[in-house]
């Protein structure tokens, strides 16, 4: 094949490799597109989800796909005996723990898991 003053003529070996990543490559662009969808239907998710009403968790817990993505509010006590640091965490590369606690809901036996916040690590980890 001649293409203006140069003859094409690709090898076997060029023409084989070719052959079997054309379609692999051809199916990682629809995956990608794939994915790309996805996010579209995540983002749209969430977007909703924080424009519907605030729940009140003291009036009754949701269950977990009602509470996604929402905002909530409750009133209750936090149980520091029970409240774990969770480890490895950093924050502009200095080393910290994130502090989660239960809130015991006022008026039920009901608890849920707050995150309290982060607090950076002492020098010595002892």
């Amino acid at each position: 094949m001649r293409v203006g003053p140069f003859v094409f003529r690709p090898g076997r070996w060029p023409t084989l490799v070719t052959l079997v990543l054309l379609p692999v490559l051809i199916a990682l662009g629809f995956w990608q597109i794939d994915r790309a969808h996805q996010k579209e239907a995540l983002i749209a998710a969430r977007e909703s989800a924080a424009a519907a009403p605030v729940l009140a968790l003291n009036a009754g817990l949701p269950t977990p796909e009602a509470g996604l993505h929402r905002l909530a509010r409750a009133r209750g006590r936090y149980d520091a005996g029970h409240q774990f640091l969770l480890d490895n965490q950093t924050r502009d590369g200095v080393p910290g723990y994130r502090i989660i606690a239960p809130l015991r809901l006022e008026g039920t036996d009901a608890a849920v898991l707050v995150d309290r916040g982060w607090v950076a690590a002492p020098p010595r980890r002892s």
